[in-house]
């Protein structure tokens, strides 16, 4: 597709939307973890998983097409296209009514992250804490690997996006944009790695990835088996005893 307004306006729908719509959904699975593990009532029948698993989900996915739907194409913006510009300079338009910088800095960007990140500390400390009781020692092992999940990924958001979005509703809310204007600018396009990272975050906390590893890259390696063996510890007393049976 060409360079065109239909073109832009449609990557300018299409592009965050996308992206906000991961950040929302990795933060209700930081919320999600708690029910699963401390609160399983709130899944255990089908009703209960309508309103607390898959109405989430939906609106997780809806919010940020429904809010850059309506800023991009319902709300005026009058905006120079430029090429060199990520979605074509139109992203601006997100802030010509009063509301939409503060809902899409705290809404879209600061919330998601600080929930990922609250919440995904939270659950490792409250797990700790929960298994040191009997039951919970059991479920610690069951729940183990979702818990260890959740911590590479909040690293990533608390280092990546965090200080650029503090940034962003520091600007929204009156800061200078001199203010660590450099750094801001190289802080946007460092968030853009998170969905990149994501995948080898979550591969850190599989089970046995190692020796899966392994596996793979050293296919040719012949297999070592170890086989129980019977060992006569005494075979001069067996003899004796064979030969006394044959006297008799």
């Amino acid at each position: 597709m060409s360079f065109s307004y239909e073109f832009c306006k449609t990557w300018a729908v299409v592009g965050p939307s996308m992206y906000i719509t991961a950040f929302t959904l990795m933060a209700w699975a930081s919320i999600e973890r708690h029910l699963l593990i401390f609160h399983p009532s709130f899944l255990s029948t089908k009703v209960k998983r309508f309103l607390f698993h898959y109405v989430p989900l939906v609106v997780c996915i809806l919010w940020p097409v429904v809010f850059y739907f309506v800023t991009q194409l319902i709300m005026p913006c009058d905006v120079v296209l430029s090429s060199t510009r990520r979605y074509c300079g139109l992203y601006s338009c997100v802030m010509y009514p009063p509301w939409g910088s503060y809902v899409d800095s705290i809404g879209n960007y600061i919330a998601p992250a600080f929930i990922t990140v609250v919440f995904s500390l939270g659950l490792f400390v409250r797990v700790l804490c929960y298994r040191h009781h009997a039951i919970g020692w059991i479920r610690w092992r069951k729940y183990k690997k979702l818990t260890l999940q959740l911590l590479p990924l909040s690293m990533l958001y608390l280092v990546l996006q965090f200080p650029a979005m503090i940034l962003y509703a520091a600007y929204t809310a009156g800061l200078s944009y001199y203010v660590a204007a450099e750094y801001y600018s190289d802080s946007l396009y460092m968030t853009f790695w998170i969905v990149l990272l994501i995948p080898f975050a979550c591969a850190l906390s599989l089970p046995k990835l190692r020796i899966k590893c392994n596996n793979v890259i050293f296919f040719w390696r012949p297999l070592r088996t170890v086989a129980p063996q019977t060992i006569a510890l005494n075979d001069q007393g067996v003899r004796v005893k064979d030969a006394l049976k044959r006297m008799y």
